[in-house]
């Protein structure tokens, strides 16, 4: 019995943690799409024969800035938004566990 009324808590915890790492999430598809781009830039750069050279230089111009700046997502230019923050949250949170557990001990 204890077991089903803790499971609301469990799941509720689950969607807590799920919205709080959403945009996490979603800036690592963008990061995908933006790779996506970037590979078919330089594959109509090396197979596309029709362009002109006025057109084939804009897309090796823009496939020069696409891979000089790689799309990625700060938090106040020190927390770097992809798919390692859930697992870099996770690590502090033990860590801090491990320290508060030693510390109990001590009293």
């Amino acid at each position: 019995m204890k077991l089903i009324t803790a499971a609301p808590r469990y799941l509720e915890t689950v969607l807590l943690f799920s919205a709080a790492f959403a945009p996490v999430l979603a800036a690592d598809m963008m990061a995908s799409e933006a790779q996506k781009i970037k590979v078919t830039l330089n594959n109509i750069l090396q197979t596309d024969d029709s362009l002109l050279e006025d057109d084939r230089r804009k897309v090796k111009q823009f496939a020069g800035y696409v891979s000089a700046r790689p799309f990625r997502l700060r938090a106040c230019r020190v927390l770097s938004l992809d798919c390692t923050l859930p697992v870099t949250v996770l690590s502090i949170c033990v860590t801090y566990l491990i320290v508060v557990v030693q510390f109990m001990h001590l009293y």
